[in-house]
């Protein structure tokens, strides 16, 4: 298909699954041509920064599905602080496939990303942690303590995913997923 057929936002969309599958070190360009069905030079034509470039796009889609679909319900005031982890856990789940797919911040963390996609990362691993610390604080926990907890979170949630890959066992990160809010819940009542 020609690179002009294919809108940027599928060809970023199709990077985020190879990033994803491969890694940043294992996605190389023969893989990323292969999984947009783009020829190396439209690939460049896209993404003239290279690999760089195509791995900061796939972290900025990431960081725009954790605004939306994590962030966005956990402060959502409209709603009942409840309804709001609940939804914001239910989507967790379903946007790594509970438990089966990587996410980013753990690929792109390890192995020779540059610092560029490294800074990208912090701020997404930042971004992350927001929604569970305002949810708390909603809630009238203490700031230093909900900040405290929400990077917990975000830490119990990419190890459980971990620990599952690795183990291939969801079970790990769907019942981290259940304790998880099992102790918010306890927090806000």
């Amino acid at each position: 298909m020609p690179a002009a057929l294919i809108p940027r936002d599928e060809v970023v969309r199709r990077l985020f699954d190879a990033f994803r599958t491969f890694g940043y070190e294992g996605a190389t360009l023969a893989r990323l041509s292969e999984a947009t069905g783009l020829g190396r030079a439209s690939l460049y034509h896209y993404f003239p920064e290279g690999k760089d470039g195509m791995a900061r796009e796939v972290i900025a889609l990431a960081r725009e599905w954790i605004k939306s679909n994590v962030n966005a319900p956990l402060v959502n005031v409209g709603e009942p602080a409840t309804s709001r982890l609940k939804t914001a856990l239910r989507n967790v789940a379903n946007g790594y496939d509970n438990g089966r797919a990587a996410c980013l911040i753990n690929i792109f963390g390890i192995g020779d990303a540059n610092d560029v996609v490294r800074e990208a990362l912090r701020e997404t691993a930042s971004l992350y942690s927001h929604g569970f610390e305002r949810l708390l604080l909603d809630a009238g926990v203490q700031k230093s303590k909900a900040r405290e907890i929400s990077f917990d979170t975000v830490i119990q949630i990419e190890g459980a995913l971990v620990l599952a890959r690795a183990l291939d066992d969801r079970s790990v990160f769907t019942k981290r997923i259940q304790k998880l809010e099992k102790q918010y819940l306890e927090l806000i009542g």
